[in-house]
């Protein structure tokens, strides 16, 4: 199994919450279906995404999306190319956390808050946009709207970053 994200405040009450954003934009038919994914994915991600909301993490929506994936895609120049290898990881990272930060971010309203920005993920080589970054407060209402409002593509106030960014948030005091 893949190393999943350190998401320090994976607890019963940010699960409640993801599951309630996902299930808001499963009813307003807004959740990012990958154009990776075969038609058996495109049917399944939505469940198998509640599922790890509710009692896994981004390790076990990554293992349950094998097999889920077209072989090959467009390269926009009229032929084809191989989905990478690690397709089902890229997106269960980015839709995972992406829910994850949209429930801290309605913890830390509620809670009276506040979100920063932190690292998830160790890389080898972090991009000079992300680490500056790690430690920033945001604004937890635009947050919640910046990501409702731009689904499966990047954000107004780049967060959590591009794909394999590493980023997320954490609740401060």
């Amino acid at each position: 199994m893949k190393m999943a994200l350190k998401l320090d405040n994976l607890d019963d009450i940010t699960r409640k919450y993801m599951v309630e954003e996902i299930q808001g934009d499963i009813s307003e038919r807004k959740v990012y279906i990958s154009s990776r994914l075969n038609a058996d994915g495109k049917i399944r991600f939505q469940e198998l995404l509640i599922a790890s909301a509710k009692s896994g993490n981004d390790g076990t929506l990554a293992e349950s999306l094998v097999g889920y994936f077209n072989e090959k895609e467009s390269n926009g120049k009229g032929s084809y190319k191989s989905i990478p290898y690690n397709a089902n990881v890229t997106l269960a990272e980015g839709e995972y956390n992406r829910y994850y930060i949209r429930a801290l971010c309605r913890r830390a309203i509620l809670e009276n808050k506040r979100i920063e920005v932190c690292r998830v993920r160790d890389s080898s080589r972090p991009r000079p946009e992300s680490e500056c970054k790690i430690g920033e407060i945001v604004d937890a209402t635009t947050l919640l709207k910046d990501l409702r409002n731009n689904l499966g593509q990047n954000t107004f106030l780049g967060i959590p970053g591009g794909v394999n960014s590493g980023l997320s948030v954490k609740l401060i005091d």
